[in-house]
């Protein structure tokens, strides 16, 4: 029987099981397992492991092929209803597994020619070292971006007609343009900085969420908005940001058929080329250098450090209000480490901070990244 259909059972978001039902699933779980009361050992069907079930306090053992942790795959449990409860805890010692995504630009845009990557990516990235991953990584605006977060098995047509995404993530403060023509999406807008992939991508401890994430990057100076769609593909051992396969060479094989390669042909013969064909021109060259440097590419993404910042700043604000009440005379003084800008600061710096490590970001990334985001029209 398939434990994952039994019902109820405890999910994330709060539907609790009862606690009959979870002693019949940790029943079931053990495949008829016994304690045998004279000998004092079970008695194991083959299909049950000799290992008991990873959630601590729990006396079951779980099938062979039973549940496991989809985010490190190193945990197993007799139950899904065991998975969940052990989660909150084991999610801040999880060893995540990267997710492998495929971030592809958008049809409606770019039918033929459309750059694309793979990229291996920390679980626990937030959508912030995401957006810089995917600028260093692929031709994008800046400095505007939102994610909008959708259910896959709602995504059945044109973006124009998407449904209400679940959730739009963007930086702090780059907000505004959403809520001006649809103040309904306010209570829908996340923090970038806050909000990691896994808290996107991980749907339950035991089944790996199935979302799209839509990428839109806009600069309102030159007008233009490009969009990428973004799909979970697989799991990869932990690293940092890796670009696996870049969609540069995809665009030349492509651009390389029909009308199209004599188009790039008459433009590097033109004695005078047009503005069209001087952007042709750029736009070609650029995908070029971009596969001669795929390594260089590799060794930028290395350098965003990701960690848990949300469990980070809890912390530390909780750190801070603890000493509130002790004495608001003392100072206490953290030590946070943010991508590559370190800072020192105390209590009564506490709300100006994280503005400052943010512009000290802003620079080193100016500093990696140059605007090759020259756009062809056809």
């Amino acid at each position: 029987m398939d434990l994952a259909e039994d019902s109820p059972y405890t999910t994330m978001d709060g539907n609790a099981a009862s606690a009959p039902a979870e002693k019949e699933m940790q029943h079931r779980s053990n495949s008829g397992g016994m304690m045998d009361g004279i000998m004092g050992k079970d008695r194991l069907d083959e299909d049950v492991s000799e290992e008991r079930c990873s959630r601590s306090g729990c006396p079951s053992r779980f099938k062979k092929d039973g549940f496991n942790c989809k985010e490190c795959q190193s945990q197993m449990y007799c139950s899904n209803v065991c998975a969940e409860r052990h989660w909150p805890e084991h999610k801040l010692t999880c060893e995540c597994l990267n997710y492998v995504l495929s971030i592809d630009m958008c049809f409606e845009r770019y039918r033929n020619n459309r750059p694309g990557c793979i990229m291996s990516c920390p679980a626990r990235a937030t959508f912030e070292d995401f957006y810089q991953a995917l600028s260093i990584s692929l031709p994008c605006l800046e400095p505007i971006y939102r994610f909008y977060i959708f259910d896959r098995g709602q995504i059945n047509a044109a973006i124009s007609h998407y449904p209400r995404p679940e959730k739009i993530i963007t930086r702090p403060g780059s907000s505004s343009s959403v809520l001006d023509y649809r103040p309904d999406l306010r209570p829908l807008l996340g923090d970038s900085q806050r909000i990691c992939l896994i808290d996107v991508l991980c749907k339950h401890p035991y089944e790996q969420s199935q979302k799209i994430i839509h990428y839109i990057c806009h600069n309102r100076r030159i007008q233009k908005t490009w969009q990428y769609m973004t799909l979970f593909i697989d799991r990869a051992p932990i690293s940092p940001f890796l670009l696996m396969w870049s969609g540069a060479f995809r665009c030349i094989e492509d651009y390389g058929k029909g009308q199209n390669f004599m188009t790039l042909r008459l433009a590097y013969e033109a004695s005078e080329p047009t503005q069209e064909q001087r952007e042709l021109l750029s736009w070609y060259e650029s995908i070029e250098a971009s596969k001669a440097t795929r390594e260089g590419i590799n060794q930028t993404l290395s350098r965003i450090r990701s960690f848990i910042r949300t469990v980070l700043f809890e912390v530390t604000k909780e750190m801070v209000e603890v000493q509130r009440k002790k004495s608001s005379s003392t100072t206490i003084k953290v030590h946070i480490v943010y991508n590559e800008c370190e800072a020192q600061f105390n209590m009564g710096q506490w709300e100006s901070t994280p503005n400052e490590i943010e512009l000290r970001k802003e620079e080193q990334m100016a500093r990696c990244v140059k605007d090759n985001t020259t756009e062809v029209t056809y």
